[in-house]
């Protein structure tokens, strides 16, 4: 029996300030690059690369959470991995632009956040309104990562790379008294399966979120790029993009009002329509206008779905080991989305970018189908 209720009100906001506060990298990823590249002179490839160990470990730790999660104490593990976050980001400040050093230091902080934010998603997963929840989680990252979008310029300025590992330092130390609210342990993991297909359903869920995720990070990786193209500023362009990011919160936050109240199939594909919709505008040229008003409703959309993908998910996973593998499926999509679309662009025709998000939307839908069916009858397993 785990030691607080995994319902609890302490447990949800222990959860979410988890989920809030480890991947902070990932929350402020272009002031982390602009940083690396202005303080430490870094190449372009050489910060592709230690973005991409960064986030490959994390999505290595998740991997292992699917043997680990159940069989350990969540608060001691996150507690644990605090402590080691925190130490890698004093020695990334310590070691500055010895990049060798740097590379194997990120690979541990890494794998640390990604052990950290599968218990935060299994948490969040084993409670009753996970639909809700996920989206304040998804809330709160919006909601920090705009505000230190806003002021980072001001103190990587003055001190440089330094102060983006000294945030992520202050985030570890938030993040402490919230790990004392997570429960020792989540459900205990079901015996049910779900008739004919119950233990492919995560699965399916799982090959969706990458499938979504690739899409989605094939345009977000040129969407500035795409702007330059429409003739807007890069001033204006970053105030487009400051502004879908808070817009987002809205998105989350109407998820978090519906959520248990139109299952999650019409949401969902209500949220890809709207996604589709949105890139149909950005096909064959468009004004600085239409960009404008494009990247804000895509950050809508998109904030919409993703609490509803990943509620979807952790209800499908009887078992409760698959959950943590969502943050390898949105790993796997991050690195793979600009990968694949990168070379299809000439010049400025980013017809390639769109066509990869529509289709990748189109695919996540059909993937998401037999997830979101909404009634599946639970029975025992045979013993």
């Amino acid at each position: 029996m785990s030691d607080r209720d995994i319902n609890s009100p302490k447990a949800i906001i222990g959860a979410i300030g988890v989920m809030v506060m480890v991947p902070m990298f990932f929350l402020v990823m272009p002031m982390y690059v602009g940083a690396l590249s202005d303080d430490y002179g870094f190449a372009n490839a050489q910060i592709g690369y230690l973005i991409s160990i960064e986030l490959g470990s994390a999505a290595l730790a998740s991997l292992t959470a699917l043997f680990w999660l159940r069989q350990v104490n969540w608060r001691t593990v996150v507690l644990v991995f605090l402590v080691v976050l925190a130490t890698m980001n004093v020695l990334s400040i310590l070691v500055g632009g010895a990049y060798e050093q740097l590379l194997l230091i990120r690979a541990v902080a890494g794998f640390s956040a990604g052990a950290m934010m599968a218990v935060a998603l299994a948490a969040l997963g084993d409670t009753q309104n996970q639909d809700r929840n996920f989206a304040f989680g998804v809330t709160g990252q919006l909601g920090v990562s705009g505000c230190l979008l806003l002021v980072l310029p001001y103190f990587i300025g003055r001190w440089g790379a330094a102060s983006i590992f000294t945030l992520f330092v202050i985030a570890c130390a938030i993040a402490v008294p919230l790990a004392y609210w997570l429960p020792s342990t989540g459900k205990t993991p079901g015996t049910a399966r779900i008739t004919g297909r119950g233990s492919l359903l995560p699965l399916w869920g799982l090959a969706g979120s990458a499938a979504i995720f690739i899409g989605q990070a094939a345009v977000w990786a040129f969407i500035e790029r795409m702007g330059s193209a429409a003739g807007l500023s890069p001033g204006s362009i970053g105030i487009a993009l400051g502004i879908s990011v808070f817009a987002g919160i809205a998105g989350a936050l109407v998820a978090s009002w519906l959520a248990g109240r139109k299952g999650r199939r019409f949401p969902m594909a209500l949220a890809m329509i709207g996604e589709i919709v949105c890139l149909l505008f950005l096909l064959g040229g468009y004004t600085s206008a239409i960009y404008f008003a494009v990247v804000i409703a895509y950050s809508v959309c998109w904030n919409f779905w993703l609490p509803f993908q990943m509620g979807s998910i952790a209800e499908a996973d009887v078992s409760g080991k698959f959950v943590a593998l969502i943050t390898l499926s949105q790993a796997v999509g991050i690195a793979v989305g600009p990968a694949l679309v990168g070379p299809l662009i000439s010049q400025d025709n980013y017809d390639p970018v769109v066509l990869t998000g529509i289709g990748f939307a189109l695919l996540a839908m059909v993937l998401f189908l037999p997830v979101t069916a909404p009634e599946r009858e639970q029975i025992p397993e045979e013993t």
